[in-house]
């Protein structure tokens, strides 16, 4: 989940510092949708950047290799470098566990930039009372 998490904000931190706008942000919004099954995590991140090029398919910002960031540089000073794989490897990473991540919004240059979700299902509490356990901490098992 960290991972997931963290290459969405990690690439809307770099849309907005990238973008036309003269305000930068990254708003992110996180909903609990509490269940039985463990509940899912829904998180919802926006930034201040372009937005996805105009012809671009919004499917095909997951293939690995994708990157909107033009001669980028990496740690390591090599152009390229370490770009294109923290959407791809987001999604993968949702869907192993039965989640995913989408594009909600494509955004557009000088407004709101592209806004994606992560859907990450068995990652909240869930229902307290179906997994309490008695007041010595133990179920009916012992």
């Amino acid at each position: 989940m960290t991972t997931v998490l963290g290459n969405l904000i990690d690439n809307a931190v770099n849309a907005a510092v990238a973008g036309s706008s003269g305000d930068r942000w990254v708003e992110l919004e996180v909903l609990d949708e509490p269940g039985d099954d463990g509940g899912t995590l829904h998180v919802v991140v926006a930034d201040s950047g372009d937005g996805l090029a105009e012809g671009t398919d919004a499917e095909g910002v997951f293939a690995e290799g994708f990157t909107t960031a033009a001669g980028a540089l990496s740690r390591n000073r090599r152009a390229g470098g370490g770009q294109g794989f923290g959407l791809a490897l987001a999604r993968q990473l949702a869907r192993r566990r039965g989640g995913d991540v989408k594009v909600l919004e494509r955004g557009a240059r000088g407004g709101q930039g592209a806004v994606f979700m992560a859907t990450l299902p068995r990652t909240t509490a869930g229902n307290p009372s179906a997994n309490s356990l008695g007041a010595a901490g133990k179920d009916e098992n012992g």
